[in-house]
């Protein structure tokens, strides 16, 4: 994040109804979930240019449909490389430069939003770096996510393939050997991944944050699938947040790694909810290089069942005046 950005960009709140509103550019990924359009088909009337970025064509559920959604409304479509999460020769950058250059506004401020309900970490990250890097004040950027409606989840046991830096520019420092780690772990429905983690860093500090929805269903489902929070850690914190309430999780994540010393590491493992991989995203590129914030691949096979989206939009607004 450019330093001229950090000095003014602000939180400035969350939006009541963000289908009232004008954008210039969205940002949306196209996947095999139905809710990953839900989003950029509530706000397409309103949003004079709409990218749809495509991940490797697949049979997977609802993929075809939203592909041909995407073309039938004149979404402009971006099948993605595999390059785009170190972006070493920075073509998505110049990808995204191109896209403000030509369609947000030069004498007003730029609206943009960017729907992360169906992006995977590294391109959440990825995305909003690039903005942050390409986009001149005066601009007006809101993060969206559309929640998924509720379907019990299977409890199986998914590990953790791989945890690594979301992009390389949130590898965080090594740090000294004496170093202290601490560890800010969201929660979410895979079960076991989050007591693999706790194993895997043996943090000096644990800081877990727990999602609560709108539907008991879900927060019982998160209670399960992470042994009722007990992961017999002694120097454990549990910070309850609300899915619907986007600024007061983003103001906690702030606030928390604001305490982060040259004497002390933190790695977040923002897992659970997207918004909260958005916001933990947007802290990390605040706060580089002292904070690391990853992503964890697991060991997962394709859904068996249609994700919906339950007819809500969270949004929280950042500007830079």
């Amino acid at each position: 994040m450019r330093d001229e950005i950090k000095k003014s960009l602000v939180a400035a709140g969350a939006p009541i109804d963000v289908r009232t509103e004008q954008y210039d550019i969205g940002f949306y990924a196209i996947g095999y979930e139905r809710r990953s359009r839900f989003i950029a088909s509530s706000l397409a009337e309103q949003t004079k240019f709409i990218c749809g970025l495509k991940y490797m064509t697949t049979n997977a559920l609802a993929f075809a449909e939203n592909v041909e959604w995407a073309e039938k409304c004149g979404v402009s479509v971006r099948e993605l490389d595999d390059d785009y999460r170190v972006d070493s020769e920075g073509r998505f950058r110049e990808f995204v430069n191109t896209i403000v250059g030509h369609h947000a506004s030069r004498e007003m401020q730029k609206r943009l939003f960017v729907d992360v309900s169906s992006m995977n970490r590294s391109l959440i990250a990825r995305l909003l770096a690039s903005i942050f890097m390409v986009v001149e004040p005066l601009f007006s950027l809101r993060i969206c996510y559309a929640p998924a409606a509720y379907v019990e989840p299977q409890y199986l046991f998914m590990p953790a393939r791989q945890s690594a830096p979301a992009i390389p520019e949130l590898s965080g420092k090594l740090g000294t050997h004496q170093s202290g780690l601490a560890l800010l772990l969201g929660l979410g429905f895979e079960y076991g991944v989050s007591l693999g983690l706790l194993e895997q860093f043996e943090p000096d500090r644990a800081i877990v944050f727990m999602p609560r929805g709108s539907d008991e269903r879900y927060d019982r489902a998160v209670r399960k699938a992470n042994f009722d929070f007990d992961f017999g850690h002694e120097n454990l914190e549990l910070f309850q947040y609300q899915v619907n309430q986007p600024l007061a999780l983003f103001e906690s994540l702030f606030s928390i790694t604001a305490g982060v010393t040259a004497g002390q590491r933190l790695v977040i493992a923002p897992n659970g909810p997207k918004i909260l991989a958005a916001l933990a995203t947007i802290v990390g590129l605040f706060r580089a290089p002292q904070v690391t914030v990853l992503r964890a691949s697991l060991a997962t096979g394709p859904l068996d069942h249609h994700v919906e989206a339950d007819g809500s939009i969270v949004a929280v607004d950042f500007r830079c005046p």
